[in-house]
């Protein structure tokens, strides 16, 4: 492989950017802003400085107006793509698929503006996230392990560690929202809302609680839609901000559980593995909590636990369901080879059966589905990481 010529960027020191009140409010569920002090601030970032990197990747060739390129021929120039990444452990570094795009190899620089390439080991491009590897030996971490295991409580104040306009690493301070049930491609995830500017170039960006501690990666956002990196991210969910939240003001973050079981995946099998179930679930319009079955694939992990067509799911695992859409994002995040506990209700009776998940073999297709359509009331919605498996 040719190696790249080092560069040396200038130095990018953490800066801060902070919410004025009166737009914390605006956007802050609770109605309650986010509060860390200066003090906390700087010992959350100064504990992060040598995990977060910038990523650059080629953006390929774009089209441009004809007006554009008359005045401005350098508008023909390939595209960068510009964001974040964490470092996870020794050369391995997670960002997300929207940065990476389709390119094997990126550049990465610390905040002291040394430079290394990076291979892009493997994407997964529902959860938006992909793993590097840098081709040389990095600086040696010097702070413990990542904590995975940080599940923030909406209300609560966060840091977002980000390459704002790609120019210098800074720190966001904002509030943790709720979880969300979206749909990614067609495929059901869950994420958490992050209520702090979230600006171009903050793509891969790690979420911190008050105690320094992972809770997350930023990936798509309402608004703005300016960036190269954000622009095809910025409608992936098909959600919009409060007509009155400042541009920006609201972010979405793959949740740290997430992102470890990833960045492990990537590592290991070079895909992001799903579990499979096989059953065919009503669309969420139903008026009804729980998920409703309403067939069950003969020879599937769903027949061979005696889940039946009727029978209605209350909790999967350690989570109640409240519909099929969060359903199928449950089962198709949980790891292929699980026994999951299934509580249902069949006709006047309550019983709890084990349930030993498959390994989805086909997923879903990239195409970005239009929003859901109401459907007939004796149709049935198949989701693909549910219906399609090896036995």
């Amino acid at each position: 492989m040719t190696r790249a010529p080092v560069r040396r960027l200038a130095p990018a020191a953490f800066g801060l950017v902070l919410l004025a009140a009166g737009e914390a409010l605006a956007v802050t569920d609770s109605g309650l802003p986010g509060t860390m002090d200066a003090g906390r601030i700087q010992h959350v970032t100064s504990g992060w400085r040598e995990r977060v990197l910038l990523v650059v990747a080629d953006g390929g060739q774009g089209r441009v107006d004809i007006d554009q390129v008359i005045e401005n021929p350098k508008a023909l120039y390939r595209k960068r793509r510009v964001g974040c990444a964490v470092r996870v452990e020794d050369r391995y570094l997670l960002t997300t698929a929207s940065v990476a795009a389709d390119a094997s190899e990126v550049e990465i620089f610390d905040e002291h503006g040394r430079h290394v390439l990076a291979q892009v080991v493997g994407r997964d491009r529902f959860l938006d996230l992909a793993l590097l590897r840098a081709v040389e030996p990095l600086e040696e971490l010097t702070e413990e392990p990542l904590d995975w295991d940080r599940e923030p409580i909406a209300g609560e104040a966060c840091l977002v560690l980000g390459n704002a306009y790609g120019s210098s690493l800074s720190a966001t301070l904002g509030t943790m929202g709720g979880i969300l049930d979206v749909l990614a491609f067609g495929m059901p995830i869950r994420v958490h809302r992050v209520l702090a500017p979230i600006y171009p170039g903050d793509s891969g960006a790690p979420v911190l609680d008050e105690e320094g501690r992972f809770v997350g990666i930023v990936t798509g956002v309402s608004r703005p839609r300016v960036s190269p990196v954000l622009e095809a991210e910025g409608d992936r969910f098909g959600l919009h901000d409060p007509p009155d939240s400042p541009a920006g003001a609201i972010g979405f973050a793959v949740p740290a559980e997430e992102c470890r079981r990833a960045w492990m995946d990537l590592r290991d099998f070079g895909v992001v593995r799903r579990a499979y179930l096989g059953v065919h679930l009503p669309p969420d319009e139903v008026e009804e909590t729980g998920a409703r079955i309403l067939g069950v694939h003969p020879g599937s992990p769903a027949a061979r636990a005696g889940i039946r067509a009727g029978d209605l799911i209350t909790t999967y695992g350690r989570h109640y369901v409240t519909g099929g859409r969060q359903f199928c994002a449950l089962v198709a995040n949980s790891v292929p080879g699980e026994t999951i506990d299934v509580r249902l209700v069949r006709g006047q009776h309550e019983q709890v059966l084990e349930v030993k998940l498959g390994l989805a073999t086909r997923q879903p297709g990239l195409r970005l589905l239009p929003p859901p359509q109401r459907l007939p009331a004796d149709s049935t919605l198949q989701t693909p990481a549910l219906g399609d498996a090896s036995r």
